[in-house]
């Protein structure tokens, strides 16, 4: 997960600002050592890529960024509020207290049915793009660019664009492999049986 500014300021304007550029070397030269440790054998979790080789093989990613909307992840406090992400910990988000309220009733607040539905929308340049069906606009937070202008394109889009571009061959090399290994795993429960 990238560094993120706040909520309240422009994205890019503090030293530590994350640059896209930058961002897109670093997950290209992570996604390389990861890729030739899982293609030798040596199996790391690495979440994103984890579920970016899942979309890949065609089942639907665990990772809310890639889900193409919101879901509902419930963040608690310790006085028992209860908000639906932990970048949306504000007043504005706020689902109620789960003192007050179930988790169903939370789920089902008109709050929680607005973060999700408001999450929903994507930049027009994302409906061309030849990444739509991995990337999916990413995280809602990442595209909203500065708190009065809602949601736009992705903060990083080029920086996933560049990426992609590199590593797709690779990732589908990746799904085949997971895949074998799943199919030799069932035949050899299989032959056990």
């Amino acid at each position: 997960m990238p560094c993120i500014d706040p909520a309240d300021k422009e994205r890019g304007s503090h030293t530590y600002s994350l640059d896209t550029k930058d961002y897109a070397f670093f997950l290209k030269k992570f996604f390389d050592r990861w890729s030739a440790d899982f293609l030798g054998g040596r199996e790391v979790s690495v979440r994103y890529f984890d579920n970016l080789v899942r979309m890949v093989m065609g089942m639907t990613p665990e990772m809310c960024s890639l889900l193409g909307s919101c879901q509902c992840q419930f963040v608690f406090e310790a006085d028992g509020s209860v908000y639906p992400c932990d970048f949306y910990v504000t007043d504005e988000w706020k689902l109620g207290n789960i003192q007050q309220t179930d988790l169903a009733g939370l789920y089902e607040s008109k709050t929680d049915k607005r973060f999700i539905s408001s999450s929903l929308s994507t930049a027009s340049i994302c409906r061309d793009c030849k990444w739509k069906f991995l990337c999916r606009g990413g995280c809602r937070r990442d595209r909203e660019n500065t708190p009065a202008n809602g949601l736009q394109r992705n903060y990083y889009c080029e920086a996933f664009s560049e990426f992609l571009e590199y590593a797709y061959p690779r990732l589908v090399d990746v799904a085949r492999y997971v895949r074998r290994y799943h199919a030799q795993q069932s035949r050899a429960l299989t032959d056990n049986r």
